[in-house]
């Protein structure tokens, strides 16, 4: 039961993040507003689902990147110091959270079919299997390695959209939403980039420097920002993604590789706090739609 309990531990946040990311993208779909003829799925296929997305799926690209990275962490003093290392304890565990959740999805995609979440589920897997495992390698490719972050997060948020609107997200969702996430997968890989150097492994990040990856990622939050604006004409949400370009200047102003892993820790907050700011507010505009609980 502590093997269990120690191995799961780091997970507790993720598990929480991805299930706020399916629920956000539910209550984006539901303050955009639903017709009159919409039929939903049953409950339990939006619950079962719901499940799936934040537990398994999370935890699968989790353990899966564990694992193959399982060398070079050895080398990653932020994840030695803060994280869970690969352990031969932990084997049996990470076998599990590899097998399970692609058995659960096939069943899953079997007895509560709907094509929305075949779709996103497919690509989460497929994405996170070739990012992580040779020949492919995704992680060690210049460019391709910031897929993954879109890949998996966007398809969490789409399937709670897709799930009680029925209808695929439009392109400029898509296009905002893997400006957002491939800015907070080059902005992740900035925290490894010593490590990475040090064990060969060429990312993105490591290619363009610590200085011109985080100027990339300003320009796609700001870029995804301008966009929010010009689709939506909101400038609440549009200077709430443009604020994460000063967590891009707090990175900017650690001078150490040693201050650098330390902060790593607080960066939770920084998807925390936009969350619980945002949400009241989609949440407000579901109360005010008419008909829909009627």
């Amino acid at each position: 039961m502590w093997k269990i309990l120690k191995f799961n531990s780091p997970m507790i946040l993720i598990w929480l993040y991805a299930g706020w990311l399916y629920v956000f993208g539910a209550i984006i779909g539901l303050s955009l507003g639903i017709s009159q003829e919409f039929i939903a799925p049953t409950t339990i296929t939006i619950f079962l689902y719901f499940a799936w997305f934040s537990l398994m799926a999370s935890s699968f690209g989790r353990t899966l990147n564990d694992y193959c990275d399982r060398k070079l962490d050895q080398y990653n003093q932020r994840k030695v110091k803060y994280e869970i290392v690969y352990e031969t304890q932990f084997f049996s565990l990470y076998i599990f959270y590899f097998l399970f959740p692609i058995v659960s999805f096939f069943l899953l995609s079997i007895f509560f079919f709907n094509i929305f979440a075949l779709t996103y589920g497919t690509i989460l897997l497929i994405s996170n299997l070739l990012y992580n495992i040779p020949p492919v390698r995704l992680k060690e490719r210049f460019g391709w390695d910031v897929i993954v972050g879109p890949a998996s997060c966007l398809s969490i948020i789409f399937a709670g959209y897709s799930l009680v609107t029925s209808q695929w997200p439009t392109s400029w969702a898509i296009i905002i939403g893997v400006c957002i996430f491939a800015a907070l997968e080059i902005l992740h890989k900035i925290f490894d980039i010593e490590a990475d150097k040090r064990f060969g492994i060429s990312t993105t990040a490591t290619r363009l420097g610590f200085k011109k990856a985080l100027l990339v990622c300003a320009v796609l939050f700001a870029t995804a920002a301008i966009i929010i604006y010009i689709y939506t004409k909101n400038i609440f949400f549009a200077l709430l993604v443009f604020s994460y370009i000063l967590l891009v200047i707090r990175v900017a102003r650690i001078t150490s590789e040693e201050k650098l892993i330390l902060f790593f820790r607080q960066i939770k907050w920084w998807y925390i706090i936009p969350a619980v700011i945002i949400t009241p507010f989609f949440l407000y505009d579901i109360y005010n739609l008419r008909g829909i609980f009627n």
